[in-house]
């Protein structure tokens, strides 16, 4: 396990047990710190938790060898096509909140059967069409939680029950299970939800 949160890392680099023993690691929490690109993971062949929300990423790359990875954390950073995603078969929770997302096409992959994907986190981007998320994500048939709120799009009427009638797999939209009456009942603009992250050394939200 290496933790090591808001301690102004620039470089993964510089995390030493990521260079002495990356075959060992299960849990890495960069949370907080000054990180621009993912690297010294080339060996972290059975890493399944990794956190690197709240630092300046703003392309996925380097995350080939994480063929174990379950959960992770790529929130408020500044990404914006989140690409580099495509090989993490076993990847279970995916949080791209707080970035600069404006499309979702590239997370088409998760909707081959190989893929296990069950909770996408897109809040607070720049997602300004309905249409346009559902055409990225509505086949992924192993989704079951999807947070949406604080995008452009959320100036749609009902946007929730939009997304749970297009996509029968959910459980959750915005944490809203569907016998709730916020599920159909969603008339919310950008302006009601904030969109400034907070920062907290949580792992996952």
């Amino acid at each position: 396990m290496i933790s090591a949160i808001a301690e102004n890392v620039l470089s993964m680099n510089q995390v030493t047990d990521l260079q002495s023993q990356p075959k060992r690691l299960k849990f890495i929490n960069l949370h907080g710190n000054a990180i621009r690109n993912i690297t010294s993971l080339d060996q972290c062949y059975y890493l399944e938790e990794l956190d690197l929300s709240s630092n300046k990423i703003t392309i996925v790359t380097g995350l080939e060898a994480c063929e174990s990875l379950q959960k992770l954390n790529l929130a408020c950073n500044q990404i914006k096509l989140p690409s580099g995603l495509d090989f993490l078969y076993k990847l279970r929770t995916l949080n791209l909140s707080y970035n600069s997302i404006s499309h979702v096409k590239c997370l088409g992959h998760f909707a081959e059967p190989r893929f296990q994907l069950a909770t996408l986190c897109l809040h607070g981007n720049k997602l300004s069409s309905v249409p346009g998320v559902l055409s990225g994500i509505k086949r992924i048939l192993t989704l079951r939680n999807l947070t949406i709120h604080g995008n452009p799009l959320c100036k749609e009427t009902k946007y929730r029950k939009i997304f749970g009638d297009c996509m029968p797999q959910l459980e959750t939209v915005d944490d809203f299970p569907r016998s709730d009456d916020s599920f159909s009942d969603s008339v919310i603009t950008v302006s009601s939800v904030s969109t400034q992250p907070i920062i907290t050394p949580r792992t996952l939200r």
